[in-house]
């Protein structure tokens, strides 16, 4: 699984301090085995890198974030808390999976039955 995490606001405030949970959140999503992408508009993603660092919140990479007003994405959760996200972002990778896993039958399925009506009865 794979999570991509905005920094301001979802990480910490714009005081820079960390927000409720959010330490730990992460770090159960890496002792989960998930990757972690941290996503920022900021331009200093190496400052970003060593404050995450400095507080032993692990991470795989950071990426700028395009500027935008509006995010539109069908995998998206809405940053309340990170009580409600938590929880969340497990149920919808638990759901991502079970669909690739859907997908990937139905193409085998698909594949396996255009073998069957490519071959000759005797």
């Amino acid at each position: 699984m794979t999570a991509c995490i905005d920094y301001d606001n979802t990480i910490v405030d714009w005081d820079e301090k960390f927000l409720t949970g959010a330490k730990e959140a992460i770090r159960h999503f890496k002792e989960k085995g998930w990757t972690v992408f941290i996503c920022s508009g900021r331009y200093d993603l190496a400052e970003i890198s060593k404050k995450l660092t400095r507080n032993d919140v692990p991470f795989d990479e950071i990426y700028h974030k395009p500027r935008s007003d509006v995010f539109i994405d069908d995998r998206a959760i809405r940053f309340t808390n990170w009580a409600s996200v938590k929880g969340g972002a497990i149920a919808l990778a638990e759901q991502s999976k079970k669909t690739s896993e859907w997908i990937k039958e139905q193409k085998e399925n698909r594949y396996k039955v255009k073998d069957e009506k490519e071959i000759e009865p005797e």
